[in-house]
């Protein structure tokens, strides 16, 4: 497999590790698949620094194991990602329905300035930052619930969900989308509509879920 490196835009870390879970998520990698630091790094043309911190993160996202032969690309079922996306979806729902009662303005104007960056990463496209700026948003809504613990378990949970980002946007007017239903959730939220802040969040993430669960599937039927 060929794969290209765009030094322009991102750290060459961040870059790896996009192109690496990219690379797994979509079958190019197959599980078991072994991942050589020297022959990843020849390939991308970069030294085997970047390369080792990107598999690192990998390992922490559960996507890439160690074993006696070095490090190789693990197995991951639909069944695994639908428990996941469970817990995801009473955290984030609980969490919003809470905060959305309680939140301070600060709160409430963080929100809004995440949203407003979302729609001003999709022209010109700045794929990078709108992922990452998706994750802040509900880093945030679940944080606005005042619980500690809870939000705690909340980020082990997403550490080994967020990696299907990119199977969960590649369906064409994906990105649009999911940059309208997180408005949805915020103007939900602002409102303090409990029903209507579970509802919307319990759309976008089982949407989210189903686009990853047909992706793995089409990987699996190779």
């Amino acid at each position: 497999m060929k794969i290209r490196l765009d030094i322009s835009r991102s750290t060459i870390i961040d870059q790896v590790m996009d192109l690496l879970e990219k690379a797994i998520i979509t079958g190019k990698f197959l599980p078991g698949e072994r991942l050589s630091e020297a022959g990843l790094a020849k390939q991308l043309g970069v030294s085997r620094v970047p390369v080792r911190e990107a598999l690192i993160r990998l390992e922490e996202l559960q996507l890439v194991r160690k074993t006696y032969r070095g490090r190789e690309v693990v197995r991951f079922s639909s069944d695994d990602l639908r428990d996941l996306f469970e817990v995801k979806i009473l955290i984030e729902s609980y969490s919003a329905s809470k905060g959305c009662k309680t939140a301070t303005p600060q709160i409430k104007k963080r929100l809004r300035r995440l949203v407003d960056r979302m729609d001003e990463c999709l022209e010109p496209l700045d794929y990078p930052k709108l992922r990452k700026v998706s994750d802040q948003f509900h880093n945030l809504l679940v944080e606005s619930s005042g619980n500690r613990k809870l939000y705690e378990i909340y980020l082990t949970v997403v550490k080994h969900t967020r990696w299907t980002t990119h199977t969960s946007l590649e369906r064409p007017g994906r990105l649009e989308l999911s940059t309208k239903e997180h408005r949805e959730i915020f103007d939900a939220f602002e409102s303090g509509d409990q029903k209507i802040v579970k509802e919307v969040i319990e759309k976008h993430t089982l949407e989210v879920q189903e686009q990853v669960i047909q992706a793995l599937k089409r990987v699996e039927n190779r």
